[in-house]
């Protein structure tokens, strides 16, 4: 497998499916459990085609600092209204989202860093 075909597999399907997502939940036409199984079959797809050594460790602490910012949003500034919310306020899918991002960001930097 060459290089490109690893990075498309690496940093692009995943921003291809988070596109997909976003746009999907922009339309509102999914209930918000629908948009977690959605999400959670797309960060399955993700970790299906590369794995990094470690990266599940990045995931969880996404997942976590996701709970806590939104949390912290939504509990002390009421600034952040959301639909119908799962846990202290922010909806299931959030913190999915939440943790996919580092994962995600952490892959971009050191796709950088290498060029």
């Amino acid at each position: 497998m060459n290089i490109f075909s690893k990075k498309i597999k690496e940093i692009l399907i995943p921003i291809v499916l988070l596109t997909v997502f976003f746009a999907t939940q922009a339309t509102g036409i999914f209930s918000e459990g629908m948009m977690f199984w959605m999400l959670l079959i797309f960060n399955l797809i993700v970790f299906y085609l590369v794995c990094n050594k470690n990266e599940y460790k990045l995931y969880i602490i996404g997942v976590v600092a996701g709970i806590l910012i939104e949390a912290r949003g939504e509990l002390f500034s009421g600034s952040l209204h959301l639909g119908m919310t799962s846990f202290m306020g922010v909806p299931y899918w959030m913190v999915l989202v939440w943790g996919l991002g580092v994962v995600l960001i952490t892959r971009v930097g050191v796709a950088i860093r290498r060029i």
